[in-house]
């Protein structure tokens, strides 16, 4: 089975999930439809569904959502959008609980889009160093991936913000469509 076959299953697993449940604000549920729909190009259909009221989602300060829904901005109007990674970035600064690799692999993104590439390296490395056996979460081209495949995305981050060309594999994604 594709990558991109494991995410229309799972896509219709979740829409499923969130039409036929009245707990369709699990947030396990609403978190894995979201990067469903990132992983497969659904940019807007992303924004949509993570929230319909941009600064109302700030306002909540639900960090991983406002991630989710920077990416799929990004991957919707092909540019970045720095007031929200400007927020992730300083909401960072105020973290004191520890994190994983996912965690600093979205934040190295953030601070690399920030054009802080020292921190960024800084973060990538941490997310090395936090990985643990079994799959992780990549943001790099959302997707469930390996440790080894988890290792091969820090790398490539990596070599990407010392070429200066920040453009993870997700924006390429094949937007195709589900229905």
């Amino acid at each position: 089975m594709t990558e991109t076959n494991g995410l229309k299953i799972a896509y219709k697993i979740f829409e499923r999930s969130l039409i036929n449940n009245e707990q369709a604000t699990n947030d396990f549920v609403r978190n894995h439809f979201a990067l469903t729909l990132i992983g497969l190009g659904q940019f807007a259909d992303a924004v949509s569904f993570i929230s319909s009221d941009r600064s109302e989602l700030v306002s909540g300060g639900d960090t991983p959502a406002i991630f989710n829904f920077a990416m799929a901005e990004w991957g919707l109007n092909g540019t970045p959008p720095y007031e929200l990674i400007t927020y992730l970035v300083s909401s960072d600064k105020k973290e004191i609980s520890p994190h994983g690799a996912n965690y600093f692999q979205c934040l190295a993104l953030c601070y690399a889009l920030s054009d802080d590439y020292t921190t960024a390296r800084s973060y990538i490395a941490n997310a090395k160093r936090s990985l643990g056996p079994g799959r992780i979460f990549s943001s790099w081209r959302y997707r469930y991936v390996d440790r080894d495949s988890m290792i091969e995305d820090l790398e490539e981050m990596d070599r990407s913000l010392q070429a200066g060309q920040i453009k993870p594999p997700f924006l390429n994604s094949n937007r195709e469509y589900l229905h």
